[in-house]
């Protein structure tokens, strides 16, 4: 928000389209330094077997390309790909992943990125809305001596209705 309020405009969180095509953007003006505060774009393709984004954020300095395909809906097999530009460092980061229901209420997921971060959880259904999920991240450029100095576990607990 502004530091002067009641001098702020929120052009928009607008978006259109249908379920095959949707365009979007978010702008903010500041009349008081008379600047955008905050512009991103978006459009998104959706086909039953793709579901792809490209999304244009933080003033235009990152470039966010994805997709999602489900291969099986029974075993809810699934693949997705993400690409990351950040123009002002000149940066570029391709993450892929996968998910499949090894059991009707057991998933697993895992990816990796070209930035060499991995990651992986397993997620249990324990009652027909409780679930249990467990995850861990290791960042192997991060490493000293063959030591891997930046990883997480994790654990949650959640209620779905």
């Amino acid at each position: 928000m502004s530091k002067c309020p009641g001098i702020y405009n929120d052009i928009g969180k607008k978006a259109r389209g249908n379920s095959f095509l949707s365009i979007g953007t978010d702008l903010s003006f500041n009349p008081a330094t008379r600047q955008l505060d905050k512009y991103n774009a978006g459009l998104s393709f959706n086909i039953p077997i793709l579901n792809a984004s490209l999304t244009l954020n933080d003033m235009g300095d990152k470039l966010r390309a994805s997709c999602y395909s489900s291969i099986s809906p029974l075993s809810k097999t699934a693949i997705a790909l993400e690409l990351n530009h950040q123009f002002s460092r000149s940066e570029t980061t391709l993450t892929y992943g996968a998910q499949h229901a090894i059991f009707p209420v057991t998933l697993v997921k895992a990816r990796a990125s070209s930035d060499g971060k991995l990651g992986a959880l397993i997620q249990q259904q324990l009652f027909p809305s409780f679930f249990l999920t467990i995850a861990g991240d290791v960042d192997t450029q991060t490493s000293v001596n063959g030591v891997t100095r930046s990883s997480k576990l994790g654990m949650s607990l959640a209620f779905r209705s």
